[in-house]
């Protein structure tokens, strides 16, 4: 069969990058022709809404996104753009704007998955208020996401651990209906956390089923092979950072002396934008995937921080961030019986919490059973 597999943009987002790979490398495996859709909604255009944005910028003294920009994005992700051209494939067509998602119909796709990530996040992460712009750049989005663009009923509708980022309703009366009536299309619906499957019911009048992160269909020893691939060279310490919020530096430095430990991060040495730009150019994938391999703990506020360490059978401890959406960390440590891992702040930092370990027998059984549900579904699906 072939699908197009639609999901977040990529960039510089590890755990995006390797969701999208794991997913195709998945359906792969099963003899499916899987393609990643390629979209990129930040680069900009010569069209009509550039122009405006330039004319609005000049006149209004309002900051838009500039072709500069466009640049300095390809520096920032010119590691990780390497791995998805080396690694992930076939792709599409870049596709830049909602309007042009029409145009996948060339392809000829059997079905479409939509997921994983937050696909079905209103709004956005970022701590500061977001523009108009970026707001109806968002509203634009949020319907190809539910897969509007896909006028055939002989073609599938799919939505694989789909994420709504956060545990309470975001979208307002309009745009519930109109989701709910796209989403009714679909022939099946699994989401990424177990408060999707509230949200869908009640909200949307739809039954979906929770299932694990794409990443978790693959081995530890399947993402090794990567690094293998890539001479990937050993991590320079022994515990691993992985921090989004670069504020939450102390606690890592605290957990390190406490357990006599040499930390290393995989990440931009900074993410200022006034920095050198040099400074904040991602490390390559491989990179960050064998620094889970060489840690004795980690510690990151990443919720696919923690899937890895799950999958390298790590100990580690999570910082929670209401930012970037708690329902995440909540539902994944649960489906492990790994509440204890999560934090706040310092404050709940203790040395107990430190000192316990993880039944990873346990959790590779469930981990198990999970696998046998996802695999499961898609193949159900994809009949």
């Amino acid at each position: 069969m072939k699908i197009g597999i639609l999901t977040t943009e990529l960039y510089f987002n590890y755990g995006g990058i390797l969701q999208a790979f794991a997913l195709q490398t998945y359906l792969k495996k099963y003899g499916h022709e899987a393609w990643l859709i390629i979209n990129n909604r930040s680069r900009q255009s010569l069209s009509f809404p550039t122009i405006a944005r330039a004319v609005a910028k000049s006149i209004l003294g309002i900051k838009m996104p500039t072709a500069r920009l466009n640049f300095e994005m390809e520096v920032i992700c010119q590691n990780t753009a390497c791995f998805v051209r080396k690694y992930i494939n076939p792709v599409t067509s870049t596709v830049e704007n909602a309007k042009a998602m029409n145009w996948l119909d060339i392809y000829n796709f059997d079905a479409y998955i939509v997921g994983s990530d937050q696909v079905w996040r209103k709004g956005f992460t970022k701590p500061n208020k977001p523009s108009f712009f970026e707001i109806f750049k968002s509203i634009l989005w949020t319907r190809p996401m539910f897969l509007d663009f896909v006028k055939s009923n002989k073609v599938k509708r799919i939505a694989y651990a789909a994420s709504f980022g956060v545990d309470e309703w975001e979208y307002d009366f309009r745009m519930t209906k109109i989701i709910a009536n796209l989403l009714r299309k679909f022939n099946a619906v699994s989401v990424r956390e177990d408060s999707g499957v509230r949200l869908c019911k009640e909200y949307l009048g739809v039954d979906a089923i929770h299932l694990i992160d794409p990443t978790m269909l693959l081995s530890a020893s399947e993402y090794m092979e990567l690094c293998r691939k890539e001479n990937t060279a050993k991590s320079k310490g022994n515990m691993m950072v992985y921090l989004l919020d670069e504020t939450r530096g102390e606690i890592a430095n605290v957990i390190a002396q406490k357990k006599k430990l040499i930390l290393f991060s995989v990440n931009a040495k900074t993410k200022s934008p006034k920095a050198p730009l040099e400074d904040r150019v991602y490390p390559p994938v491989t990179d960050w995937i064998r620094g889970f391999f060489d840690a004795e703990f980690i510690v990151t506020d990443s919720f696919h921080g923690c899937v890895f360490s799950i999958i390298f059978n790590k100990p580690f401890l999570a910082i929670g961030h209401e930012i970037g959406g708690m329902a995440r960390f909540h539902s994944l440590l649960k489906m492990f019986g790994l509440e204890d891992r999560l934090i706040l702040g310092m404050d709940e930092l203790t040395d107990d919490k430190l000192a316990a370990e993880i039944n990873f027998d346990r959790v590779n059984q469930i981990l198990k059973i999970k696998q046998q549900e996802a695999s499961f579904f898609l193949q159900k699906a994809l009949r």
